[in-house]
């Protein structure tokens, strides 16, 4: 056996398993006590396996009724689908239970109407949102064990004990970790292949186990079938170096230090990429590995995940030589950067830089359901702590979440949105315009925001070129936010200008401005909702309209300028 995987071995022993923070991370007890809890970990997963996913854990065994397929004409043939069965059993009744404070997730974002993602294909999409999603019973047909190279039992590959991945994958990563000892950065695997149901089990732990509820343990763990991880194709790598410093090895810095710059700058010559990097707004000048001072440890809305320098996905290296040229043929260190999720999706023929993630009762009024209305699934509490909240009608978002339909496109809300009120002064900015705008539920906008702190149209800049984020950090950073297919936007023009060149989402000022990073579809804010837009300093009047699709929905409105 390889000398490296033999420091992992011992080193995992006494430092302990730790789980990552999409996947779940939760630091074990060292040494006897660590084997012990290792073996029963084993056993226990080996016997839930042969008894069916979520078998003797919940109280109730639940049956979720099918839920018919879009016509197969509707699915684009680059994004091919895995059916969902006639009569599925709940593969997780951990996500669609109520928790305590009635979070869950609706049973047709668990299993989606237009199937699953296939799971074989090395460039598939996985991502939070429930368009793209792995099928519970997903299972890598090739897994072997990385430093062995043997075929093992799916049950038996369980980090850290047994780190496996897909065949190619594992092979190319051999050959990365013999290239990185001969740099002189030893490497250490962490965590490789999770099965749908280890993934299910880490979730009820911290959501259900710990008490600590239903959004705790999104921001923790990635909600099974959403992990790259269920692949077989992604792997956290770090040095050894880097895990006997810490005993928790998912912290910030790892980027910057010699073998995490050897892995941004070599992992695509075999096939590996890193599909989450250091959000744009957070990066300190000049570099893609360090945060600015101030920063905090946000999400990429980019890929809808935070920074992991560590997590690498494999997709082959020509597909991998690929994306290096169009990453940076995109602009470097600009707004128009684009990460693995864009270049895959370009690659597929899906517009929009990223999808809204899944709505969970957690993230309302930025999330995507494919919810029709149905209750969700309650069993039976056993505790009053974990006794379910009433059943929402509309899901766990309600009317503030972006409404998909069988075929996975936004729904059309009720009727079209409608000015009512257009007011305009002039500030020290330019022009402040207050819209104010009847929105039915589930009208879908995009993206820009805007307002006094993000998304301020300065001198020269339109929706083809705007500064993303709040002033003055970034100002010399602009990027483009062409119409997406069925948003509604508020368009502003001074007198004679028919280009529309100020566009704006239907969203209030509360909307955070990390949003603007990416160009994605929004739910609007329902109700009476005010946009505000600041414009460059024009003549006496400003027009203002609404565009759906790029197209003027109606005459303009025509405001004084006071």
């Amino acid at each position: 056996m390889r000398r490296w995987l033999a420091i992992s071995l011992v080193a995992a022993a006494v430092a302990g398993a730790a789980f990552s923070m999409r996947t779940g991370a939760h630091p074990r007890h060292v040494g006897a006590r660590a084997h012990r809890a290792a073996a029963r970990h084993r056993a226990h997963a080996a016997r839930r396996a042969e008894r069916g996913p979520d078998a003797g854990v919940d109280a109730a065994v639940v049956r979720i009724p099918a839920i018919a397929a879009a016509p197969a004409a509707r699915v684009p043939e680059a994004l091919r689908r895995v059916p969902v069965p006639e009569a599925p059993d709940q593969p997780c009744v951990s996500l669609v239970r109520p928790d305590r404070d009635g979070k869950w997730i609706a049973a047709a974002d668990v299993l989606p109407p237009i199937g699953f993602v296939p799971g074989d294909d090395l460039l598939t999409l996985v991502n939070r949102s429930p368009r793209f999603v792995l099928p519970p019973t997903y299972i890598p047909s090739d897994l072997i064990e990385v430093g062995t190279g043997l075929q093992l039992a799916p049950t038996s590959c369980v980090p850290p004990h047994h780190q496996c991945l897909r065949r190619d994958a594992a092979s190319a990563l051999r050959v990365m970790l013999d290239a990185m000892a001969a740099a002189g950065h030893p490497g250490h695997v962490h965590s490789a292949y999770r099965s749908y149901i280890t993934q299910c089990g880490v979730f009820r732990k911290w959501s259900y186990g710990e008490g600590q509820g239903f959004c705790h343990a999104t921001t923790s763990s990635a909600i099974a079938g959403h992990s790259q991880h269920q692949l077989g194709t992604a792997v956290d790598l770090f040095t050894e170096q880097w895990m006997h410093t810490f005993s928790n090895p998912m912290r910030g810095g790892f980027g910057c230090t010699p073998g995490g710059r050897w892995i941004a700058e070599h992992a695509w010559e075999f096939g590996y990429v890193i599909p989450y990097p250091l959000p744009l707004a957070e990066r300190a000048p000049g570099s893609d590995c360090r945060r600015r001072d101030g920063g905090d440890d946000g999400v990429d809305p980019r890929t809808g995940y935070r920074y992991e320098p560590w997590h690498l996905r494999y997709i082959g290296v020509d597909a991998a030589a690929r994306f290096r040229a169009a990453w940076l043929d995109s602009g470097v260190g600009t707004p128009a950067e684009i990460t693995l999720e864009q270049w895959l999706r370009a690659e597929r023929g899906v517009d929009a830089d990223v999808d809204l993630p899944v709505c969970d009762g957690c993230s309302c009024g930025l999330c995507t359901t494919f919810h029709d209305g149905a209750a969700p699934v309650v069993v039976a509490a056993r505790s009053a702590r974990h006794r379910p909240a009433a059943p929402q009608p509309t899901g766990p978002c309600g009317e503030r979440s972006l409404l998909l339909g069988r075929d996975g496109e936004p729904v059309p809300a009720d009727g079209p949105p409608t000015i009512t009120l257009v007011e305009a002064r002039r500030e020290y900015l330019g022009v402040r315009v207050l819209v104010t705008v009847a929105v039915p539920a589930h009208t879908v906008t995009q993206t820009p925001v805007t307002s006094q702190y993000a998304g301020v149209y300065g001198a020269g800049m339109t929706w083809r070129a705007l500064q993303p984020f709040p002033q003055p950090r970034f100002t010399a950073l602009a990027r483009a936010y062409p119409d997406l297919r069925g948003a509604w936007r508020i368009a502003l023009a001074p007198r004679g200008d028919a280009s529309w060149p100020w566009r704006a989402a239907l969203r209030n000022t509360a909307t955070p401005a990390w949003v603007n990073g990416a160009n994605l579809r929004l739910p609007a804010q329902p109700g009476t909702t005010r946009v505000e837009v600041i414009v460059p300093p024009m003549g006496d009047a400003v027009r203002v309209t609404l565009l759906r699709d790029g197209a003027a929905a109606g005459p303009p409105f025509e405001a004084p300028i006071r």
